[in-house]
C-alpha cells in the first residue's frame, strides 16, 4: 500500500494516456501489485547516476549525497500522515543500528511541510528515528521529492557506494536483505 503524494499529477498522466495522447509504456505500474501508477519513464531507474542535490537536515546540516562516497545510501521518502510508511521504521532502525557508520547512511525525506515541523521532532523520539531528516512538502513540493519524481510514498532508493542507484522502491524486506547482502553480517 502506497501513499499518493501527487493526485493531479497521477490524473493528468493517466487522462493523457486514456486519450491516447501518449503511449501507455511511459508509465509503470508498482511491481508489487499495488493499485495506482507510481512513477512515469523519467524516474530515476537502477544502473543511473543518483542525481547530486543539496538539502538542509532539520538539525540545520548541509546533506549532501557526495559527503558520503564510498557508503551505501538509502533515502527514503516518507511522511507522519502516511500509514504505509510506518512498517518500515522498525527495519530501518535496525539497519541504522547493525551499519549506520559501517557503510550505510540513511536519510529519510520527510513530507510533511513546514506546518508540520513541531510535530516531527517528538514523532522521531516516540519512534526512535536517529538518521537524518530532510522536511519537504507538503507533498511532493520540494527539490529533493522532484529530483526522485516521488509521486508516491513510501518510497526509497539504495545508492551505491559509486554514486549509482542499485533499487527503488523495494518492499522494506527486500531493502534489508540488499543491504545485509552487501554489507555482510552486522555481528
Amino acid at each position: 500500500m502506497r501513499c499518493v503524494t501527487n493526485r493531479p499529477r497521477i490524473l493528468a498522466a493517466a487522462l493523457v494516456v486514456a486519450l491516447g495522447a501518449m503511449p501507455a509504456q511511459a508509465f509503470q505500474l508498482d511491481p508489487a501489485g499495488n493499485p495506482g501508477l507510481v512513477r512515469t519513464t523519467n524516474a530515476l531507474e537502477p544502473g543511473l547516476a543518483a542525481p547530486a542535490s543539496v538539502a538542509e537536515s532539520i538539525a540545520g546540516e548541509e546533506i549532501t549525497l557526495e559527503a558520503f562516497a564510498g557508503q551505501y545510501v538509502i533515502l527514503e521518502f516518507w511522511a507522519m500522515w502516511c500509514a504505509p510508511s510506518y512498517p518500515k521504521i522498525p527495519y530501518l532502525r535496525e539497519l541504522w543500528s547493525n551499519y549506520g557508520g559501517k557503510g550505510l547512511q540513511i536519510i529519510g525525506i520527510s513530507l510533511d511541510g513546514e506546518q508540520r515541523l513541531p510535530d516531527l521532532q517528538p514523532f522521531m523520539e516516540r519512534h526512535a528515528i536517529t538518521w537524518p531528516q530532510v522536511l519537504e512538502g507538503p507533498r511532493t513540493e520540494g527539490p529533493v521529492t522532484e529530483l526522485y519524481d516521488v509521486v508516491g510514498i513510501p518510497d526509497s532508493y539504495l545508492i551505491g557506494p559509486d554514486g549509482t542507484i542499485i533499487a527503488r522502491n523495494l518492499r522494506i524486506e527486500e531493502l534489508a536483505r540488499e543491504v545485509r547482502m552487501r554489507l555482510g553480517s552486522s555481528e
